[in-house]
C-alpha cells in the first residue's frame, strides 16, 4: 500500500459509515491473499493492456498499479489496472458453477453494462470502477448468462453424432 493510502487508512475513524473498507478493493485484497506476486495463471483474469502498450494481451496487474496510472486525465489506462470487475464475475461465476470458458461472454456483458450505468465522475475513475464491480450481484450475473442462452452461443449438449441431449437414449 502506498504512504498515501496508509496516511488516508490511519486517518479514517474507526466508526466512520464508510470506514477504512472503501480504501481497499477486490484486487487489492487479492494482492493480500495471493501466495506469491507471480500468481499462476492470473493473467487469465487480467485485463487488456493495449492503452499501455498497444498490445491486446491479458495481464494481471501488480499490486497498487492502478495507483501510478491515476491522476493522468483523459489517459484512459487504469482500467488496464484495475481488475476488480474481472474477479467479482469469475467469484459469481464460480459460486454459479458455470463453466469458466463463459468467463470472456459474461464480462462482456458486465463491462457493458458498466459503461452503461456506473456513474463515473471523470476519466479514470478509480473509485467508481471498483464500486460497480463490488455492487454487481450474483442476480445480475445470472441475468448475463441467461442473455447468453437467449442469444445462442449456450446450447444444450449433445450426445456425439446423434443430435440427441446428452444423458437420454436415442
Amino acid at each position: 500500500m502506498s504512504a498515501s493510502r496508509r496516511a488516508l487508512l490511519a486517518w479514517t475513524p474507526p466508526d466512520a459509515p464508510a470506514g477504512g473498507d472503501t480504501l481497499f478493493s477486490m484486487s487489492d485484497l487479492f494482492w493480500l491473499g495471493a501466495e506469491s506476486p507471480a500468481f499462476a495463471g492470473a493473467s487469465a483474469w487480467g485485463t487488456t493492456h493495449e492503452p499501455l502498450e498497444g498490445c491486446y494481451c491479458k495481464r494481471f496487474p501488480t499490486a497498487g498499479a492502478w495507483e501510478g496510472l491515476s491522476g493522468r486525465p483523459g489517459s484512459l489506462q487504469t482500467g488496464t489496472a484495475v481488475v476488480d470487475l474481472n474477479l467479482r464475475v469469475a467469484e459469481h461465476l464460480a459460486e454459479l458453477e458455470v463453466p469458466a470458458s463463459l468467463f470472456g461472454a459474461v464480462l462482456a456483458y458486465a463491462t457493458q453494462d458498466f459503461i452503461d450505468t456506473a456513474p463515473i465522475l471523470y476519466d479514470d475513475d478509480w473509485a467508481a470502477i471498483v464500486l460497480f464491480a463490488g455492487q454487481l450481484s450474483r442476480e445480475r450475473i445470472e441475468d448475463y448468462v441467461a442473455a447468453l442462452v437467449a442469444a445462442g452461443p449456450v446450447r444444450e449438449a449433445t450426445s456425439r453424432g446423434t443430435g440427441t441431449p446428452a444423458g437420454t437414449r436415442p
